[in-house]
């Protein structure tokens, strides 16, 4: 089962040194476990985006430079925004794929 991504979740790099976490700023009223539901706009660098300690790629510290996620919910979307799941990738432009790791949610709608 397809689990969704919340406000918090940690996400991870695969050419970055450290994890990060998701701040879900796309929407402020759909919540799950008393936490924002992460939309596919979340993905602003610094807002809701953080780096991801060294850049493998760069050698310097990261700038995330997300592009678009994808494998997001086929069908649910909030205000037209598909909702992000476990499976979801975000890639970067800098050659990384950005993954949720821990999705934050402890609660039982999980998506079949």
């Amino acid at each position: 089962m397809r689990k969704i991504v919340l406000d918090g979740a940690k996400l991870f790099c695969n050419k970055g040194s450290k994890s990060s976490k998701i701040t879900v700023c796309s929407q402020l009223f759909v919540k799950t476990d008393n936490k924002l539901v992460a939309t596919e706009m979340d993905k602003v660098t610094g807002v809701n985006i953080q780096p991801f300690g060294i850049c493998a790629i760069t050698q310097k510290t990261c700038v995330p430079a997300p592009t678009q996620w994808l494998n997001t919910h086929l069908t649910d979307a909030i205000n037209g925004s598909k909702i992000l799941l476990d499976t979801s990738k975000c890639l970067c432009s800098m050659g990384g794929e950005i993954t949720p790791i821990h999705v934050n949610y402890n609660g039982f709608a999980k998506y079949e």
